[in-house]
């Protein structure tokens, strides 16, 4: 006969290991989020206006009067204002802030931090 107890030992032993292996799929793909593409996103989002080195010298660029994005001019600029100024926009530079997210915008200014060794 069968004892009092809801479940035997053994259907809580499965229980605990499914638990376990769904927690531990759920961390494999946490782990597994693939890095955000900076390179990318500006040649998607930021090239057609700058150029694909950052060096504003298209013709959008010219006729919109655009800074260079590797002289020390932009690049003396903090963190902070690089993200501002792509976020909500400048003249005739559109807002990205809704479009890419804060963490792209940051990928983004870490991006151009390295234009400063391509010029």
């Amino acid at each position: 006969m069968r004892s009092s107890h809801i479940f035997s030992k053994f259907e809580i032993g499965v229980f605990v290991v499914i638990v376990l292996s769904m927690l531990s799929i759920r961390t494999a793909r946490a782990a597994t989020t693939p890095a955000i593409d900076a390179e990318a996103i500006f040649k998607a989002s930021c090239s057609g206006c700058h150029g694909p080195q950052g060096s504003a010298n298209s013709p959008a660029a010219k006729l919109l009067k655009l800074r260079d994005l590797r002289s020390p001019e932009v690049l003396k600029q903090t963190d902070a204002q690089l993200y501002a100024i792509t976020a909500k926009g400048s003249k005739n530079m559109p807002p990205f802030e809704r479009s890419l997210g804060k963490a792209k915008i940051q990928a983004l200014v870490s991006y151009l931090r390295g234009f400063s060794k391509k010029k």
